[in-house]
This record gives C-alpha cells, sequence and structure tokens, in this order.
C-alpha cells in the first residue's frame, strides 16, 4: 500500500530534517491540496456555513493547511518518548477526566474531528489514564486499520473497531473500570443517530455517548486539541456534564450536541476536519 509506505517514510524523515523544514513543506502542500480540491473546498464551506458564524476564504484555506501540519505532527510521534509530549502540548483541564473517575468509575470524553484527535488520544494514554476509543475499520480497510494503530496506540492508548459486534458490551464494561472513552459526536458514520437542530439546521449525530452516558451513569466531557501558530499544541476538556441532570436520553443527546458546536467546533472553525455534507434542510427534528 502506498499511503502507510509514505506514512513510514515521513515518520522517518523527521529524524533527519529540521522540524521547520517539515512544515514549510507541510504549508505548501495543504496550500496546493486547497487549490486542488474544489469539491471539498465547496463542502468545506457549505459546513462551516451551518455553524452560522462569519468566516472568510481565508480560514477555509488554513483549514486546509492545518490538516497537513497536524498529520506531520502525527507521523514524528514514534520517535517521541511520552514525557516529550508536554513539551508542546498544554492540557486545560484535564484533571476534569480524574473528577469523573472520581465520582462514576468512568468518563465518555466527546470530541469531533476537531483538530488533532489523532494526537489527543496518545497525549491523555501518557498522562496515566486506561484510554479508550473506537475507530471505522471498514473504510479504510483492515490492512490500513491495523498499520494505523501503530501511530493511534501509542503511549498506551487503545482503538476499538467500529464493527466489532460486541463493541457495546465491551464499552459498558470499560466505563465499570475507571477507563477514558473517548467517541467521536459530530457524524454519524453508521447511520444510525438522530437529528438534533442548530442555528434553524438539522444535523444527524451519533446517539452513542448520551445513550452510554444514560445508561451507566458515568459522565461526559467535552473536549478538543488544536496546533497554534507556533506549533504548540493546546487542549481543552470540560467540566463532567452528569445524566441525572437531563430528562432523557434525547434531551442529554441535544445538549451534548450542542456543546460540543458551541465550545469546540465554532470556537476552531479552520480546525473542523469534515469533508462530508453534515447539514440537513428540513424543517421537522426527528
Amino acid at each position: 500500500m502506498i499511503l502507510p509506505f509514505l506514512m513510514l517514510m515521513g515518520t522517518q524523515l523527521h529524524r533527519f530534517l529540521p522540524l521547520p523544514f517539515i512544515h514549510w513543506i507541510a504549508d505548501i502542500s495543504g496550500s496546493i491540496w486547497y487549490r486542488l480540491a474544489g469539491k471539498r473546498r465547496e463542502i468545506v464551506r457549505e459546513n462551516l456555513a451551518g455553524l452560522g458564524i462569519d468566516f472568510d476564504e481565508q480560514t477555509v484555506k488554513k483549514l486546509f493547511r492545518n490538516f497537513v501540519h497536524i498529520y506531520a505532527d502525527l507521523l514524528n510521534l514514534p520517535n517521541l518518548k511520552s514525557y516529550m509530549l508536554d513539551s508542546f502540548i498544554t492540557g486545560i483541564g484535564v484533571e476534569n477526566l480524574q473528577k469523573a473517575i472520581d465520582k462514576r468509575n468512568g468518563v465518555i470524553l466527546v470530541s469531533g474531528h476537531v483538530g488533532a484527535w489523532e494526537i489527543a488520544g496518545p497525549y491523555i494514554a501518557s498522562r496515566g489514564y486506561r484510554f479508550f476509543s473506537v475507530a471505522e475499520s471498514e473504510g479504510p480497510g483492515m490492512e490500513f486499520f491495523k498499520f494505523y494503530l501503530k501511530y493511534r496506540e501509542l503511549y498506551g492508548a487503545n482503538i476499538l473497531r467500529l464493527e466489532d459486534r460486541n463493541l457495546t458490551l465491551k464499552l459498558l464494561k470499560l466505563l465499570k473500570n475507571g477507563s477514558v472513552l473517548t467517541l467521536i459526536g459530530d457524524r454519524d458514520i453508521t447511520g444510525t443517530g438522530r437529528f438534533v437542530e442548530y442555528n434553524g439546521r438539522r444535523i444527524r449525530v451519533p446517539v452513542g455517548p448520551a445513550f452510554l452516558s444514560w445508561r451507566t451513569g458515568v459522565p461526559v466531557c467535552i473536549g478538543y486539541m488544536v496546533r497554534k501558530g507556533n506549533g504548540k499544541y493546546l487542549g481543552w476538556i470540560s467540566e463532567p456534564i452528569y445524566p441525572e441532570d437531563f430528562g432523557g436520553i434525547k434531551e442529554l443527546l441535544d445538549y451534548i450536541a450542542t456543546q460540543l458546536i458551541e465550545r469546540t467546533i465554532k470556537t476552531n472553525p479552520d480546525f473542523w476536519f469534515v469533508f462530508e455534507r453534515v447539514w440537513k434542510n428540513e424543517d421537522t427534528v426527528c
């Protein structure tokens, strides 16, 4: 496969080339991708417009460049020891994970396709947490899925297959054993999610975070990690959200989705890496 070879080559290049030079290449590559990806540019504009914010074309261009920069940094992770992450990652609110675990034995960390979610997992694991996440294997294929684990499962992070028939039972068990379970909440890959309304439009989101929280009593935290202009990263995790404060799964799901949009996606529009249309125009909300 060409992509794994290129990724391994990128990891090796990090050992010999200066970091500023690598990110100079990433900046040029992101700009070229922006120029060539006409259809994706259009989809990104539509998705950002659904947030109800003012943005210009520079935001769209930065989004493409940011994506390449983050993956350039991801390729360097196998070259680093876990203690080195603190030199370029600042975590705000990480202690909220322990607060939730101490009270309820586990916590669900909900993020979106925002920023460096692939780097956030190894970072949280490096802090000593039992970290688990879920990833699709059918789309990229099992061969690439297994290869990609070399990057996703660094420093003790664990990735479970979305297509695993026993996934729900495994997740319920993990949440009873002091684990941090990270789930993506802004895109319904399986087509089994529910619509929520935001800014007069509808977006289908996964019901899993709300269902698991309601079923187990485990709280939800909202979080993201983005790359700053100086090449460093900023991670943020909210205070725990407790399911008993809501009237049901639907009410909890609506709140989680709104918080995710307001506090991660809308705050970081040039890091929202979703290249499929997500907004619906129908008037009614399921």
